[in-house]
């Protein structure tokens, strides 16, 4: 009984070093439904209209795990050069690490004896972004608060510090592409206002004409 305790307990010893440990960091992002709000009373009405929000919310939601905002991230974030995404894995750690270059220099020396060529480390697939996308989207979690606005995003990872980075970058983005768009309407906007004044002047000074030769 005392030997079969011992290597049970070395096992649970052996497989709990030997493990890459994952870590998660979570960033809160605060989505406010944008076509609730009035801008200097144009976009503003007397009338009370309900809306349900939530279609707004999830395509929120969808925005957040998209490809093309996981796209500006893997840009920002240069996931290519990072192991974990790039196709060679997380870096090993700990006894985990000892194993792995006892194991190598192992298969070295046993190439090194049959003549057969030594093994190689696992190349870095830089060229494939599609899969740097899916990559990082497998490591993203995107959860709503229930009875608030806020959402939490998730990043996991074998970096803590890469995981806390990703998860605020990808938040960060987020902020942008929306301001972008809205700078974007607010411009169009602005545009049509511009143009509307123009008609009505022309309009007045066809007018004043009019009575003048009147």
């Amino acid at each position: 009984v005392v030997t079969v305790f011992l290597l049970v307990l070395l096992a649970v010893a052996v497989r709990t070093f030997t493990t890459t440990p994952m870590y998660r960091a979570t960033t809160s992002v605060l989505i406010e439904d944008e076509r609730a709000a009035s801008v200097a009373g144009f976009n503003s009405s007397t009338s009370v209209e309900y809306s349900d929000p939530e279609p707004y919310y999830q395509t929120q939601l969808r925005i957040l795990t998209g490809r093309e905002l996981a796209t500006k991230v893997v840009a920002r974030l240069n996931l290519a050069a990072v192991p974990e995404f790039n196709g060679q894995g997380p870096q090993r750690t700990g006894l985990a690490s000892v194993l792995d270059t006892m194991k190598r220099q192992a298969q070295g020396a046993i190439a090194g004896v049959t003549g057969s060529a030594p093994p190689t480390l696992p190349s870095a697939r830089t060229s494939d972004g599609d899969a740097l996308v899916n990559n990082f989207l497998g490591a993203v979690t995107v959860d709503p608060v229930r009875g608030s606005r806020l959402y939490n995003v998730s990043v996991t990872s074998a970096d803590p510090v890469f995981a806390a980075k990703a998860a605020d970058v990808l938040v960060e983005e987020y902020v942008k592409q929306n301001f972008e768009r809205r700078t974007e309407a607010t411009a169009k906007s602005l545009q049509f206002l511009s143009d509307e004044i123009k008609k009505q002047q022309t309009k007045v000074e066809d007018s004043e004409r009019a009575m003048a030769d009147y």
